[in-house]
C-alpha cells in the first residue's frame, strides 16, 4: 500500500469531512469561472492553473516576474505583480497559490489589485499561516538550513524555492480589509502530506487537535477569498 493510500484510509476512517488544501482552493473556482471571466494567476510558475483552467475562461493568464521553462500554457506575462500591464477595473479574478507568503509589500500588491479589478471582481489565495509551529518554529533557523528541510521533506525542486517574508500571512493581517478589497471567506487547512508517514501522522494529530474553532488558527494553510467593493 502507497502512503498516499494508507493516508486517505486513515482520513476516511477518523476525519471523513476532510478536504485538501489544493480541493478547497480548487472549490472557489467554480462559482468565479465562466465563458465572461477575464482571469490573472499571479506567481504562476509553470502556468500549470492556467493549463488545466483557461477553458473556462474568456480570457485567462498566467503573471510571474521569473519566466519557468517549460511554460505549460499561454499567454504568459513576464511582470512584477505589484505594478500589472492592466487599465483599471478590467479584471475579473485574481488567484495567488502560495505567492502571499513570498510578497515583501502586500500594501503595494492590494493597492494594485483593487486598481485592476473590477468592481464585484474576486481574489483567491492559499498561503501558508506564520501562526502555525509547522511555519513558526522552522523560521527560526537560518535561511540554508530551512532550505535542506524543505527540499528533503517535500521534495521539490531546488529552483522552487524563494525567500519568504510572512507579512500578510496571519488571521488577524488577512481579516482587514485592504482599500476596496473585502474578505468573505477565510478557511483554516491543516496540510496533510503523505510523503512521509510519521510527518503525516503528526500534522493528523494537530489536525485533530485544532478542531475547535479557537484552535484552528493554529493550522498550517489559510486560504482566503475577497471582493472588491462596488
Amino acid at each position: 500500500m502507497n502512503n498516499r493510500i494508507w493516508a486517505n484510509a486513515i482520513i476516511k476512517k477518523w476525519t471523513p469531512s476532510y478536504r485538501y488544501r489544493w480541493e478547497v482552493y480548487e472549490s472557489y473556482f467554480k462559482d468565479f469561472l465562466n465563458s465572461e471571466t477575464v482571469w490573472l494567476d499571479l506567481g504562476c510558475g509553470h502556468n500549470a492553473d492556467i493549463e488545466e483552467k483557461k477553458h473556462l475562461a474568456f480570457f485567462a493568464s498566467g503573471v510571474d516576474i521569473i519566466k519557468n521553462e517549460p511554460l505549460l500554457a499561454h499567454p504568459f506575462i513576464l511582470s512584477d505583480i505589484t505594478v500589472l500591464p492592466f487599465k483599471s477595473d478590467t479584471i475579473d479574478l485574481v488567484s495567488m497559490r502560495f505567492v502571499m507568503e513570498h510578497v515583501a509589500d502586500p500594501g503595494a500588491l492590494f493597492k494594485e489589485l483593487n486598481r485592476v479589478l473590477k468592481p464585484g471582481g474576486k481574489l483567491i489565495f492559499g498561503t501558508t499561516n506564520v501562526w502555525s509551529p509547522v511555519i513558526f518554529l522552522p523560521k527560526l533557523l537560518p535561511y540554508t538550513v530551512r532550505k535542506k528541510m524543505i527540499l528533503k521533506v517535500f521534495k521539490v525542486e531546488d529552483e522552487d524555492i524563494f525567500p519568504t517574508y510572512h507579512r500578510f500571512n496571519s488571521y488577524v493581517k488577512i481579516k482587514k480589509n485592504f482599500h476596496e478589497l473585502k474578505l468573505l471567506k477565510l478557511d483554516f487547512i491543516q496540510d496533510l502530506n503523505a510523503m512521509n508517514k510519521v510527518l503525516f501522522l503528526v500534522f493528523f494529530a494537530w489536525h485533530v487537535l485544532t478542531t475547535p474553532v479557537l484552535f484552528n488558527r493554529l493550522r498550517s494553510n489559510l486560504i482566503a477569498v475577497y471582493t472588491k467593493e462596488t
